[in-house]
């Protein structure tokens, strides 16, 4: 079972040769066929075994071979297979023209691959020093009543824009849940921080923009 297997998975990544006679050399693969593109979304891992025959070093007349592959997969993999091209002898030097042989070609799932961080904006404040920030009373009697009397805890959102003097001047993008007063007691409690002229990086933080979220939780 185990060497199945590896026999299989092989065959995702690589285009194979089978049905080789035993009296015939290998072929000499000048450039091999690439792995075939998904015909559709359902990027199923699959492989497709032609019959080509050679001709002037390249595969022509390429069919599908049973079981017979999904729709649009039989297509794309012979748009893959005359990709190839062979060396005009085999391993052992015998001629290949007009040689049948069958070929695996390969449906690997694709990987997802993360695209590269976005390049830090120079207009927003990294490693901010705070000289002022709000404390726990703050928040208590800033608390939206609505959500105190509904038991209610949550959070808002707010991008700020950072005067001479360090203060914020805010506006809301998000608040979970609405309809609770988050948003604004955001604001509220906006008013009660302030920034150091320096960041941690010695950059100016005047006139540029910072956002920050913040939670709320009933106070006990």
């Amino acid at each position: 079972m185990l060497l199945a297997g590896a026999l299989v998975c092989a065959a995702l990544l690589t285009p194979a040769v089978r049905a080789q006679a035993e009296d015939q050399g290998q072929i000499v693969w000048i450039r091999r066929p690439p792995t075939a593109q998904h015909p559709d979304e359902r990027f199923l891992a699959l492989t497709v075994t032609l019959r080509c025959t050679i001709r002037s070093g390249a595969l022509t007349e390429c069919a599908a071979l049973p079981p017979v592959p999904p729709e649009g997969y039989a297509e794309s993999a012979i748009a893959a297979a005359v990709q190839a091209q062979v060396a005009e002898s085999d391993s052992r030097g015998a001629p290949v023209e007009g040689r049948s042989i069958e070929v695996a070609i390969g449906f690997p799932i694709p990987v997802a691959i993360d695209p590269p961080p976005a390049p830090p904006n120079p207009n927003i404040v990294v490693n901010p020093v705070w000289l002022e920030q709000p404390d726990a009373r703050d928040f208590a009697r800033n608390y939206p009543d609505a959500a105190s009397a509904a038991n209610v805890s949550g959070r808002a959102t707010i991008d700020c824009l950072v005067a001479a003097d360090g203060r914020l001047s805010c506006t809301v993008t998000a608040e979970d849940p609405p309809g609770y007063g988050f948003g604004e007691a955001t604001l509220r409690i906006s008013r009660e921080f302030r920034l150091a002229p320096m960041t941690r990086d010695n950059v100016p933080t005047e006139g540029k923009r910072i956002r920050r979220t913040i939670r709320w939780v009933l106070p006990e």
